[in-house]
């Protein structure tokens, strides 16, 4: 159906929780992060409140919470769509493609609702080109307007139908008045009696998000990672991934690991390491990637680690941690610069640059960068075609903060002054 597939064009298949482009997506560990699933499938299965709010700071775990809620949902056949925000990601940082995202999911998961969604768009193919609100009460509510209306579905059997759509990452949708924007369109489908969904989002807690929720005429659940119950769980948790993690690693690299003495690298070792976490995955899953790397021996890297001293701020160790992967190389002014041209692109919505462009961009030779990163793979990947991955939107928050990044400091203003002088030079060059 010619509609459908105009909708599907308008997309973004990377942001969904099973997609290709989000693979390996973070997920709970078997056994971990109990109670808030727990919270959240009580939620899912009752009859009071269509939104829930999880919230938490950067780092806490909400996207592998919201991935695993995802793939218990798909499983149990009440998942009508997912969409996963990205700073670092176009398609994915902006609202343009939320709605139409949802609506081709829907089409695909109640396919009773296919023929009517691919007709409304062939009669207006403009309705994909207008606002995200415009686009909800022309594709989404008339579905369940006609079930009220054809007596196939009462309202009291739709809202028997625990039908759930998954957002996370508000916070990472770009603007303020987007973000505001996506939770004004919820409130209105929630308001209407026909529509059969529950929303689940995940998000910083940011002002404009819960000043948003704040305003929220309707009943809303809020589940915070920051109480003092989730955090204490979330702590244990921590200690599990570790433990799995050095597990992992040990057998990895059993060959090179053979003399070390099992259970590496103790309990003590783990126990220090996630009072350093301080219920931050994101800490956690850095220090293993560090360690983890080809080039160097993990007990080595282990010892660095451990050698810090501890901070007193709440992202005193991340930041630490972020500092002494960011010491580790020996081209800091070229890796900065590399780094800032990378973070100045997560800022705007063209596609990004991959190392062979930035590589000419900056007049280097083919390889610099790839030999400049080569240490840096704890926070961030080089992936398919070139283009440069951050594992986590945290790095550019400590970067791109002069108190936290201290001398490693990278100023958006001066990163867009040498782009253009950059860009100048280039264009100066191929036209003489």
């Amino acid at each position: 159906m010619a509609g459908i597939a105009q909708i599907f064009r308008e997309s973004c298949p990377d942001a969904v929780y099973d997609s290709q482009g989000r693979y390996p997506p973070p997920r709970c560990l078997p056994r971990t992060r109990q109670a808030v699933l727990e919270e959240i499938f009580d939620w899912i299965g009752g009859e009071r409140e269509n939104i829930l709010w999880l919230y938490g700071p950067a780092g806490v775990g909400k996207s592998a919470i919201a991935q695993t809620v995802a793939e218990i949902c798909a499983k149990k056949g009440i998942l009508v769509a997912s969409f996963f925000f990205s700073r670092d990601s176009p398609g994915r940082d902006t609202t343009g493609r939320l709605i139409p995202s949802i609506v081709y999911q829907l089409a695909v998961s109640m396919p009773e609702k296919r023929s009517l969604i691919g007709k409304t768009v062939e009669g207006d193919l403009s309705i994909l080109h207008k606002s995200a609100k415009a686009q909800v009460e022309a594709l989404i509510i008339p579905l369940f307007l006609s079930d009220s209306r054809n007596n196939s579905m009462a309202p009291e059997k739709v809202h028997c139908q625990p039908f759930v759509i998954i957002i996370d990452g508000l916070d990472e949708c770009r603007g303020d008045n987007n973000q505001r924007e996506v939770i004004h369109i919820i409130e209105e489908l929630v308001h209407n009696s026909h529509v059969p969904f529950r929303f689940f989002i995940a998000s910083r807690p940011e002002p404009q998000i819960k000043n948003a929720f704040r305003l929220f005429t309707g009943s809303l659940c809020n589940v915070s990672l920051s109480d003092s119950d989730h955090m204490a769980q979330g702590k244990q948790d921590v200690l599990t991934f570790l433990k799995e993690g050095f597990a992992n690693i040990m057998e990895k690299r059993h060959e090179e690991m053979s003399y070390i003495q099992e259970p590496w690298p103790g309990n003590s070792i783990i126990t220090q390491l996630t009072s350093k976490a301080g219920g931050m995955f994101i800490y956690a899953s850095t220090v293993l990637k560090y360690i983890d790397d080809d080039d160097f021996h993990p007990p080595d890297r282990l010892k660095e680690i451990i050698n810090t001293p501890t901070g007193r701020t709440p992202f005193a160790e991340l930041d630490r941690l972020y500092k002494h992967i960011l010491s580790e190389s020996n081209e800091q002014e070229l890796l900065l610069r590399i780094l800032g041209v990378l973070l100045l692109q997560t800022t705007r919505k063209r596609g990004f640059l991959g190392v062979f462009e930035i590589e000419i961009l900056l007049q280097l030779l083919p390889g610099t960068i790839r030999r400049v990163l080569r240490r840096m793979h704890s926070i961030l990947d080089i992936v398919e075609f070139g283009k440069i991955h951050f594992f986590h939107a945290s790095f550019g928050d400590f970067i791109l903060n002069r108190t936290r990044a201290e001398r490693y400091y990278i100023d958006k203003a001066n990163v867009h002054a040498f782009m253009a002088e950059a860009l100048v030079r280039l264009l100066g060059t191929r036209s003489g």
